[in-house]
């Protein structure tokens, strides 16, 4: 018998009148196959159990240390938030609250090694200036402030973006960021040739299965492709 429990193979599920054993095959989710690759071995072992109808549950679930949520993209997702808000001085705290935790403490030096906001418009300022950067694209127009107080909001989402990238590398968390602020994507094959991916592109979003296709769902349409291989 094949449950959908998630955890380790086997489980034992013990009747009422605990007459006889029922042996039961659990199949793992992808997650727990993927939790349970990067485990080391020798590590603990905890116990589950769920009341069912043939009485308590007892399964052998391995566990490891995997957050789902760390407290750096807590950090970081709360700088964004105050820069949103006009709250400069709060999310540049955040950032150079960062900045410390990833800098040794031999090496950190407020003066040369925080963020200002000075140093934030002069290293982005290229970008700022740009009239053909995603920052300042018809896509997310009326999303700042005018004036100077744009030109800083800018600079520091700019940034939260670039430690974002740095720091949740390989982690998928990059593609939420391109949809959040319509950043442009260009691909590159082998033969050099190049095709970018526009916010408004529909390829951006995922298409639907092909077996649900089949069964009658629609797709999702791919008829606006500005830049097609």
């Amino acid at each position: 018998m094949v449950v959908p429990y998630p955890s380790r193979k086997e489980a034992i599920t013990r009747p009422p009148d605990c007459s006889r054993i029922i042996r039961v095959t659990v199949r793992p989710s992808p997650r727990e196959r993927w939790l349970s690759s990067r485990l080391k071995k020798g590590s603990k072992t905890r116990s589950v159990y769920s009341a069912g109808r043939l009485g308590p549950l007892s399964v052998k679930v391995m566990t490891a240390s995997l957050p789902l949520f760390r407290s750096d993209e807590m950090l970081l997702a709360r700088a964004e938030a105050n820069t949103m808000l006009g709250k400069f001085d709060e999310a540049l705290d955040d950032l150079n609250c960062f900045i410390e935790l990833r800098i040794p403490a031999d090496d950190f030096d407020i003066a040369t090694t925080s963020l200002t906001q000075a140093k934030i418009l002069s290293y982005y300022s290229a970008q700022l200036n740009g009239a053909n950067t995603f920052i300042n694209s018809d896509f997310n127009k009326g999303r700042f402030l005018d004036g100077e107080q744009g030109r800083l909001q800018k600079a520091l989402i700019l940034t939260i973006l670039d430690f974002r990238r740095i720091e949740f590398l390989y982690e998928g968390q990059r593609y939420y960021d391109i949809l959040r602020w319509n950043i442009p994507v260009t691909h590159r094959d082998n033969s050099g040739q190049t095709s970018t991916l526009t916010p408004d592109d529909d390829r951006r979003i995922l298409q639907i299965p092909q077996t649900a296709i089949l069964a009658g769902v629609e797709a999702n349409p791919m008829n606006n492709i500005p830049q097609p291989w």
